[in-house]
């Protein structure tokens, strides 16, 4: 957070605002948002209804979060301090309406990781921790980079089994069309657990890094 420059939360404001754009564009293309509507139909289950809330609250969650702090590091900029430079300007240094509104801030951020993973002990490690605000950013970020991290192992053993599940289907003599949309799916979930591997693992060094009491690698950002 403080030692994020302002451009780098303006990246994340624009991304996460094309993001939300697009589920909005998305809802509106495939039924004019009926499938926000509780009881939409006897085909639409309890699960799928929760997935589509908690993914747009995640999405409202985190454009909160980035928005509100690129609004935040704008208004500050940059200060001079001796023996480092010019660094982006420290919490310490900003209001007290802007230093108010950074454990708030938090919690939307934690509250929208942990509707992504459907874990909810990420806000509570950001509650926990609030005393201290460069901890409390280390320990959600860890919590949160550690659940992904978890998550995306587990998932390993089932994209492991899958071309077996394949190959017997194709011994089953299933429609050619069904194996290509699964034989594309495995695909593209390789693609990303790739993904998710090259965002969870840098994160939860930086997060190990950062509750240590000496930041060797978060230092040297």
């Amino acid at each position: 957070m403080t030692h994020l420059a302002p451009a780098v939360n303006l990246t994340w404001a624009v991304l996460s605002l094309m993001l939300g754009s697009f589920l909005v564009y998305h809802l509106w293309s495939f039924d004019r948002f009926k499938c926000l509507k509780w009881n939409r139909g006897p085909h639409t289950g309890g699960f799928k209804r929760i997935m589509t809330y908690t993914y747009i609250t995640s999405v409202s969650l985190i454009i909160a979060y980035a928005v509100g702090f690129a609004i935040i590091k704008y208004q500050y900029g940059y200060t001079y301090i001796p023996g480092y430079g010019v660094v982006p300007t420290p919490y310490e240094l900003w209001s007290k309406k802007s230093r108010s509104a950074i454990l708030p801030l938090y919690l939307c951020f934690s509250f929208s990781w942990s509707f992504e993973l459907y874990v909810l002990y990420m806000p509570l490690v950001t509650i926990f921790t609030r005393n201290d605000l460069l901890k409390c950013e280390a320990y959600s970020i860890l919590a949160g980079s550690m659940g992904d991290l978890f998550l995306t192992i587990w998932f390993l053993p089932v994209l492991w089994a899958f071309p077996s599940f394949i190959e017997n289907l194709k011994q089953a003599n299933v429609d050619k069309n069904t194996l290509i949309r699964l034989t594309k799916f495995h695909e593209l979930n390789c693609i990303r657990i790739l993904f998710r591997f090259l965002f969870s693992i840098p994160l939860t060094i930086l997060g190990i890094d950062g509750v240590r009491p000496h930041q060797h690698i978060n230092d040297k950002m």
